[in-house]
Protein backbone atom coordinates (compact mmCIF):
# COMPACT_ATOMS: atom_id res chain seq x y z
CA UNK A 1 0.00 0.00 0.00
CA UNK A 2 1.30 3.44 -0.89
CA UNK A 3 0.07 6.90 -1.78
CA UNK A 4 -1.00 7.26 -5.40
CA UNK A 5 -1.31 10.25 -7.70
CA UNK A 6 -3.42 8.67 -10.46
CA UNK A 7 -7.21 8.68 -10.72
CA UNK A 8 -8.61 6.93 -7.65
CA UNK A 9 -11.56 4.62 -7.42
CA UNK A 10 -14.25 5.21 -4.81
CA UNK A 11 -16.83 2.55 -4.04
CA UNK A 12 -18.97 4.25 -1.46
CA UNK A 13 -22.05 3.28 -3.47
CA UNK A 14 -21.43 -0.45 -3.07
CA UNK A 15 -23.85 -2.11 -0.69
CA UNK A 16 -22.68 -3.99 2.38
CA UNK A 17 -23.07 -7.75 2.51
CA UNK A 18 -24.00 -9.18 5.90
CA UNK A 19 -23.13 -12.44 7.60
CA UNK A 20 -24.30 -13.53 11.06
CA UNK A 21 -21.75 -14.16 13.80
CA UNK A 22 -22.27 -16.33 16.86
CA UNK A 23 -20.66 -13.97 19.38
CA UNK A 24 -19.71 -10.31 19.55
CA UNK A 25 -16.01 -9.85 18.95
CA UNK A 26 -13.41 -7.12 19.33
CA UNK A 27 -12.65 -6.65 15.64
CA UNK A 28 -10.26 -3.74 16.13
CA UNK A 29 -8.00 -5.60 18.54
CA UNK A 30 -8.21 -8.78 16.47
CA UNK A 31 -6.94 -6.90 13.41
CA UNK A 32 -4.16 -5.02 15.22
CA UNK A 33 -2.74 -7.53 17.71
CA UNK A 34 0.00 -8.93 15.48
CA UNK A 35 -1.77 -11.79 13.71
CA UNK A 36 -1.80 -9.99 10.35
CA UNK A 37 -0.13 -6.76 9.32
CA UNK A 38 -2.08 -5.54 6.28
CA UNK A 39 -5.31 -4.23 7.81
CA UNK A 40 -5.88 -0.49 8.08
CA UNK A 41 -8.44 1.69 9.81
CA UNK A 42 -10.84 3.15 7.25
CA UNK A 43 -14.08 5.12 7.43
CA UNK A 44 -17.11 4.68 9.70
CA UNK A 45 -15.52 2.19 12.12
CA UNK A 46 -14.45 -0.08 9.29
CA UNK A 47 -11.14 -1.60 8.18
CA UNK A 48 -9.66 -2.31 4.77
CA UNK A 49 -7.23 -5.12 4.06
CA UNK A 50 -6.05 -7.59 1.45
CA UNK A 51 -6.53 -11.34 1.53
CA UNK A 52 -7.37 -13.91 -1.13
CA UNK A 53 -6.25 -11.49 -3.85
CA UNK A 54 -8.94 -8.93 -3.05
CA UNK A 55 -9.20 -5.66 -1.16
CA UNK A 56 -11.93 -5.95 1.46
CA UNK A 57 -13.72 -3.44 3.65
CA UNK A 58 -15.11 -4.96 6.85
CA UNK A 59 -16.95 -3.85 9.97
CA UNK A 60 -19.17 -5.18 12.75
CA UNK A 61 -22.68 -4.04 13.57
CA UNK A 62 -23.98 -5.88 16.61
CA UNK A 63 -23.93 -9.56 15.70
CA UNK A 64 -23.62 -8.91 11.98
CA UNK A 65 -20.32 -9.08 10.14
CA UNK A 66 -20.45 -6.73 7.16
CA UNK A 67 -18.14 -6.59 4.17
CA UNK A 68 -17.55 -5.14 0.73
CA UNK A 69 -15.03 -6.19 -1.91
CA UNK A 70 -13.41 -3.04 -3.28
CA UNK A 71 -11.07 -4.66 -5.79
CA UNK A 72 -9.98 -7.99 -7.22
CA UNK A 73 -7.44 -8.85 -9.94
CA UNK A 74 -10.14 -8.86 -12.62
CA UNK A 75 -11.13 -5.30 -11.87
CA UNK A 76 -7.48 -4.38 -11.87
CA UNK A 77 -7.22 -5.73 -15.43
CA UNK A 78 -9.72 -3.15 -16.64
CA UNK A 79 -8.36 0.21 -17.68
CA UNK A 80 -8.86 2.77 -14.96
CA UNK A 81 -10.44 5.12 -17.48
CA UNK A 82 -13.04 2.48 -18.32
CA UNK A 83 -13.83 2.09 -14.64
CA UNK A 84 -14.22 5.84 -14.31
CA UNK A 85 -16.51 6.11 -17.34
CA UNK A 86 -18.67 3.11 -16.48
CA UNK A 87 -19.57 4.45 -13.00
CA UNK A 88 -20.88 1.04 -12.11
CA UNK A 89 -20.21 -1.60 -9.52
CA UNK A 90 -21.03 -4.48 -11.88
CA UNK A 91 -18.26 -7.04 -11.93
CA UNK A 92 -16.62 -8.57 -14.96
CA UNK A 93 -15.93 -11.83 -13.13
CA UNK A 94 -17.64 -14.39 -10.94
CA UNK A 95 -15.47 -13.77 -7.85
CA UNK A 96 -18.52 -12.67 -5.87
CA UNK A 97 -19.88 -16.22 -5.93
CA UNK A 98 -17.26 -17.34 -3.41
CA UNK A 99 -16.98 -14.20 -1.28
CA UNK A 100 -19.26 -15.27 1.58
CA UNK A 101 -17.29 -18.50 1.92
CA UNK A 102 -13.94 -16.69 1.87
CA UNK A 103 -15.04 -14.28 4.61
CA UNK A 104 -16.44 -17.06 6.78
CA UNK A 105 -13.23 -19.02 6.30
CA UNK A 106 -10.75 -16.19 6.96
CA UNK A 107 -12.59 -14.79 9.98
CA UNK A 108 -13.69 -18.24 11.25
CA UNK A 109 -17.26 -17.03 11.60
CA UNK A 110 -18.66 -20.54 12.00
CA UNK A 111 -16.39 -21.49 14.91
CA UNK A 112 -18.12 -22.01 18.27
CA UNK A 113 -15.95 -19.68 20.33
CA UNK A 114 -18.37 -19.75 23.26
CA UNK A 115 -17.81 -23.48 23.65
CA UNK A 116 -14.05 -22.97 23.56
CA UNK A 117 -14.36 -20.24 26.19
CA UNK A 118 -16.15 -22.63 28.56
CA UNK A 119 -13.15 -24.97 28.43
CA UNK A 120 -10.61 -22.17 28.88
CA UNK A 121 -12.44 -20.51 31.76
CA UNK A 122 -13.25 -23.75 33.55
CA UNK A 123 -9.54 -24.53 33.83
CA UNK A 124 -8.03 -21.07 34.01
CA UNK A 125 -9.34 -17.90 35.71
CA UNK A 126 -6.57 -15.89 34.03
CA UNK A 127 -8.23 -16.35 30.64
CA UNK A 128 -11.58 -15.26 32.07
CA UNK A 129 -9.97 -12.09 33.42
CA UNK A 130 -8.24 -11.41 30.09
CA UNK A 131 -11.48 -11.87 28.15
CA UNK A 132 -13.21 -9.26 30.30
CA UNK A 133 -10.55 -6.79 29.17
CA UNK A 134 -10.16 -7.77 25.52
CA UNK A 135 -13.52 -9.23 24.59
CA UNK A 136 -13.69 -12.14 22.16
CA UNK A 137 -10.94 -12.13 19.56
CA UNK A 138 -10.96 -13.62 16.09
CA UNK A 139 -8.17 -16.02 15.18
CA UNK A 140 -7.71 -15.53 11.45
CA UNK A 141 -7.31 -18.45 9.06
CA UNK A 142 -4.65 -17.08 6.76
CA UNK A 143 -3.15 -18.29 3.50
CA UNK A 144 -0.14 -20.50 4.38
CA UNK A 145 2.55 -19.05 2.09
CA UNK A 146 1.75 -15.43 2.95
CA UNK A 147 1.52 -16.23 6.65
CA UNK A 148 4.86 -18.06 6.58
CA UNK A 149 6.79 -15.41 4.64
CA UNK A 150 5.28 -12.60 6.71
CA UNK A 151 6.19 -14.23 10.02
CA UNK A 152 9.67 -15.01 8.82
CA UNK A 153 10.05 -11.21 8.92
CA UNK A 154 8.84 -10.92 12.53
CA UNK A 155 11.89 -12.46 14.17
CA UNK A 156 13.89 -10.00 16.29
CA UNK A 157 11.63 -7.25 15.04
CA UNK A 158 8.93 -4.82 16.20
CA UNK A 159 5.41 -4.27 14.91
CA UNK A 160 6.12 -0.85 13.41
CA UNK A 161 8.97 -2.19 11.31
CA UNK A 162 7.13 -5.38 10.36
CA UNK A 163 4.15 -3.41 9.04
CA UNK A 164 6.46 -1.30 6.86
CA UNK A 165 8.48 -4.26 5.62
CA UNK A 166 5.42 -6.26 4.57
CA UNK A 167 3.85 -3.28 2.79
CA UNK A 168 7.13 -2.46 1.03
CA UNK A 169 7.39 -6.04 -0.21
CA UNK A 170 3.82 -6.02 -1.52
CA UNK A 171 4.10 -2.64 -3.25
CA UNK A 172 7.38 -3.62 -4.88
CA UNK A 173 6.62 -7.22 -5.82
CA UNK A 174 2.84 -7.70 -5.69
CA UNK A 175 0.16 -7.04 -8.29
CA UNK A 176 -1.59 -3.69 -8.05
CA UNK A 177 -5.22 -3.98 -7.05
CA UNK A 178 -6.53 -0.43 -6.84
CA UNK A 179 -5.96 3.26 -6.17
CA UNK A 180 -8.44 3.91 -3.39
CA UNK A 181 -9.87 7.30 -2.54
CA UNK A 182 -9.41 7.65 1.22
CA UNK A 183 -10.75 11.18 1.56
CA UNK A 184 -7.64 13.20 2.42
CA UNK A 185 -5.39 11.07 0.23
CA UNK A 186 -5.26 8.23 -2.26
CA UNK A 187 -3.71 4.89 -1.33
CA UNK A 188 -2.61 2.17 -3.71
CA UNK A 189 -3.21 -1.40 -2.55
CA UNK A 190 -1.28 -4.42 -3.77
CA UNK A 191 -1.71 -8.15 -3.55
CA UNK A 192 0.85 -10.24 -1.68
CA UNK A 193 3.54 -11.44 -4.12
CA UNK A 194 3.07 -15.01 -5.35
CA UNK A 195 5.56 -17.66 -4.34
CA UNK A 196 6.90 -17.76 -7.91
CA UNK A 197 7.97 -14.11 -7.70
CA UNK A 198 9.92 -14.79 -4.51
CA UNK A 199 12.00 -17.40 -6.35
CA UNK A 200 13.52 -14.87 -8.76
CA UNK A 201 17.23 -14.15 -8.65
CA UNK A 202 16.73 -10.44 -7.89
CA UNK A 203 14.64 -10.97 -4.75
CA UNK A 204 17.37 -10.93 -2.12
CA UNK A 205 18.85 -7.67 -3.38
CA UNK A 206 15.42 -6.05 -3.73
CA UNK A 207 14.45 -7.02 -0.19
CA UNK A 208 17.73 -5.67 1.16
CA UNK A 209 16.90 -2.36 -0.53
CA UNK A 210 13.50 -2.48 1.15
CA UNK A 211 15.03 -2.77 4.62
CA UNK A 212 14.83 -6.53 5.24
CA UNK A 213 18.45 -6.71 6.35
CA UNK A 214 19.69 -10.20 7.24
CA UNK A 215 16.20 -11.61 6.63
CA UNK A 216 16.36 -10.88 2.88
CA UNK A 217 18.18 -14.07 1.76
CA UNK A 218 16.00 -16.22 4.01
CA UNK A 219 12.86 -15.18 2.11
CA UNK A 220 14.24 -16.44 -1.20
CA UNK A 221 15.80 -19.56 0.33
CA UNK A 222 12.55 -20.37 2.11
CA UNK A 223 10.52 -19.86 -1.08
CA UNK A 224 12.90 -22.10 -3.02
CA UNK A 225 12.66 -24.92 -0.50
CA UNK A 226 8.86 -24.69 -0.41
CA UNK A 227 8.90 -24.90 -4.21
CA UNK A 228 11.24 -27.91 -4.21
CA UNK A 229 9.00 -29.64 -1.64
CA UNK A 230 5.97 -29.23 -3.89
CA UNK A 231 4.99 -25.61 -3.58
CA UNK A 232 1.50 -24.71 -2.44
CA UNK A 233 0.43 -28.36 -2.55
CA UNK A 234 3.08 -29.18 0.06
CA UNK A 235 1.82 -26.42 2.35
CA UNK A 236 -1.79 -27.50 1.82
CA UNK A 237 -0.84 -31.09 2.66
CA UNK A 238 0.70 -29.92 5.94
CA UNK A 239 -2.54 -28.11 6.70
CA UNK A 240 -5.05 -30.72 5.57
CA UNK A 241 -3.37 -34.07 6.17
CA UNK A 242 -0.52 -33.79 8.67
CA UNK A 243 -0.92 -33.77 12.47
CA UNK A 244 0.38 -30.83 14.47
CA UNK A 245 3.73 -32.34 15.50
CA UNK A 246 4.51 -33.38 11.92
CA UNK A 247 3.65 -29.98 10.46
CA UNK A 248 5.56 -28.20 13.26
CA UNK A 249 8.73 -30.21 12.58
CA UNK A 250 8.55 -29.97 8.79
CA UNK A 251 8.10 -26.21 8.87
CA UNK A 252 11.31 -25.92 10.89
CA UNK A 253 13.21 -27.57 8.04
CA UNK A 254 12.70 -24.34 6.07
CA UNK A 255 15.51 -21.74 6.17
CA UNK A 256 14.93 -19.08 8.81
CA UNK A 257 11.96 -20.84 10.45
CA UNK A 258 12.36 -21.60 14.15
CA UNK A 259 10.01 -23.03 16.76
CA UNK A 260 7.96 -19.90 17.42
CA UNK A 261 7.37 -19.04 13.75
CA UNK A 262 6.55 -22.68 12.99
CA UNK A 263 3.93 -22.57 15.75
CA UNK A 264 2.55 -19.25 14.47
CA UNK A 265 2.08 -20.77 11.02
CA UNK A 266 0.58 -23.97 12.46
CA UNK A 267 -1.91 -21.90 14.44
CA UNK A 268 -2.77 -19.15 11.96
CA UNK A 269 -2.85 -20.98 8.64
CA UNK A 270 -2.50 -24.74 9.23
CA UNK A 271 -5.65 -25.36 11.32
CA UNK A 272 -3.56 -26.58 14.28
CA UNK A 273 -5.39 -24.73 17.03
CA UNK A 274 -3.39 -26.62 19.66
CA UNK A 275 -0.20 -24.81 18.56
CA UNK A 276 0.98 -22.36 21.23
CA UNK A 277 3.65 -19.94 19.97
CA UNK A 278 6.05 -19.14 22.80
CA UNK A 279 7.87 -15.80 22.81
CA UNK A 280 9.08 -13.45 25.52
CA UNK A 281 5.53 -12.18 26.17
CA UNK A 282 4.09 -15.66 26.75
CA UNK A 283 7.13 -16.73 28.74
CA UNK A 284 6.69 -13.73 31.08
CA UNK A 285 2.97 -14.51 31.42
CA UNK A 286 3.79 -18.11 32.36
CA UNK A 287 6.27 -17.03 35.02
CA UNK A 288 4.17 -14.18 36.43
CA UNK A 289 0.59 -15.48 36.27
CA UNK A 290 1.08 -19.23 36.50
CA UNK A 291 4.20 -19.50 38.69
CA UNK A 292 5.66 -21.71 35.98
CA UNK A 293 9.16 -23.00 36.68
CA UNK A 294 11.45 -23.16 33.69
CA UNK A 295 14.03 -25.93 33.83
CA UNK A 296 16.57 -23.70 32.07
CA UNK A 297 17.09 -19.99 31.49
CA UNK A 298 16.82 -20.35 27.73
CA UNK A 299 14.02 -21.94 25.72
CA UNK A 300 15.59 -25.19 24.56
CA UNK A 301 13.61 -27.62 22.41
CA UNK A 302 12.55 -29.42 25.58
CA UNK A 303 11.57 -26.36 27.63
CA UNK A 304 9.69 -24.89 24.64
CA UNK A 305 7.70 -28.11 24.21
CA UNK A 306 7.10 -28.48 27.96
CA UNK A 307 5.71 -24.95 28.23
CA UNK A 308 3.47 -25.51 25.21
CA UNK A 309 2.19 -28.73 26.76
CA UNK A 310 1.52 -26.90 30.02
CA UNK A 311 -0.85 -24.54 28.24
CA UNK A 312 -2.37 -27.31 26.10
CA UNK A 313 -3.28 -29.20 29.27
CA UNK A 314 -5.02 -26.08 30.61
CA UNK A 315 -6.76 -24.90 27.46
CA UNK A 316 -7.35 -28.05 25.43
CA UNK A 317 -7.38 -28.47 21.65
CA UNK A 318 -7.88 -24.74 21.03
CA UNK A 319 -5.01 -23.66 23.28
CA UNK A 320 -3.53 -21.42 20.60
CA UNK A 321 -6.69 -19.32 20.45
CA UNK A 322 -6.56 -18.77 24.20
CA UNK A 323 -2.88 -17.86 23.89
CA UNK A 324 -3.81 -15.22 21.30
CA UNK A 325 -6.07 -13.53 23.86
CA UNK A 326 -3.38 -13.41 26.55
CA UNK A 327 -0.81 -12.28 23.99
CA UNK A 328 -3.03 -9.45 22.71
CA UNK A 329 -3.75 -8.32 26.25
CA UNK A 330 -0.01 -8.11 27.02
CA UNK A 331 0.86 -5.89 24.05
CA UNK A 332 0.99 -2.09 24.06
CA UNK A 333 -1.73 -0.48 21.94
CA UNK A 334 -0.42 -0.25 18.38
CA UNK A 335 -3.56 1.12 16.75
CA UNK A 336 -1.68 4.16 15.35
CA UNK A 337 0.43 1.83 13.21
CA UNK A 338 -2.66 0.73 11.29
CA UNK A 339 -3.82 4.18 10.18
CA UNK A 340 -4.06 4.88 6.46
Amino acid sequence: MKRASSQAAAFGHLSWKCLPIKSKVNLELSLTCGQAFRWRIFENDSFVGVFQHRLWQVKLTGKKFQYKVLACPHWCAKKEQEMKQSKTSSKVCSCHLSEDKLVKDYFRLDEDVEQMKKIWIENDPNVEKALKETGNLILFRQEPAENLITFLCTQNNNVSRIVKMVENMCSELGEKLIDLDCGDNVQTFFDFPPLERLLCDDITEKLRELGFGYRAPYVQKCAKMIDSNGGMKWLEDLRDNQPYEEAFNKLQSLPGIGKKVADCVCLMSMDKLEAVPIDTHIRKIALRDYSYKLSSKTLTDKTYKDLGNFFREKWGNSAGWAQTILFARSLPQNIHLYQL
